[in-house]
């Protein structure tokens, strides 16, 4: 087994145990990826760039609420694999006890979008596309896929 699987499937391991840890807030997911792909400037145009989906998956776990003109947010937390902070910090309004379909979170370039009716997600990655120049650029790259709720 090269190293490479067995830092996977650590880091696989460390995620599934924190969903099960009794000290962390009550609503927890398990996301995985199934589809993903690229697009990169080439100087002149677009081309599409086959990315390989990682599946490597992610944990959206809720870490606290408060409350702000008189909504409720319910902040989320993205993470992926065994990282020191999360990918992602999001939120979800809430009114009184009907919480919004969906939740996004991310900034100008970069994002994570999960509807809680379908358990469906989002990422995508755009910075590259903002740099306003002619050169090459990074990829900018879309994952979807499909989420559980984790008990």
């Amino acid at each position: 087994m090269s190293s490479r699987t067995v830092i996977h499937w650590l880091a696989v391991s460390l995620m599934i145990s924190a969903l099960t840890s009794p000290a962390l807030a009550s609503e927890k997911y398990l996301c995985v990826a199934e589809k993903s792909t690229g697009f990169q400037w080439n100087g002149s145009g677009w081309d599409i760039v086959k990315s390989e989906v990682d599946k490597t998956p992610y944990v959206v776990r809720e870490v606290d609420v408060y409350s702000y003109a008189s909504k409720k947010l319910t902040n989320f937390e993205v993470w992926q694999s065994a990282t020191a902070l999360p990918q992602h910090r999001c939120f979800r309004t809430r009114s009184n006890s009907t919480y919004a379909r969906f939740m996004h979170c991310g900034g100008p370039g970069f994002g994570f979008t999960m509807y809680f009716d379908t358990l469906r997600f989002q990422e995508y990655y755009g910075i590259g596309y903002h740099d306003n120049t002619a050169e090459p650029g990074e990829v900018q790259e879309i994952i979807m896929g499909k989420c559980s709720r984790a008990e």
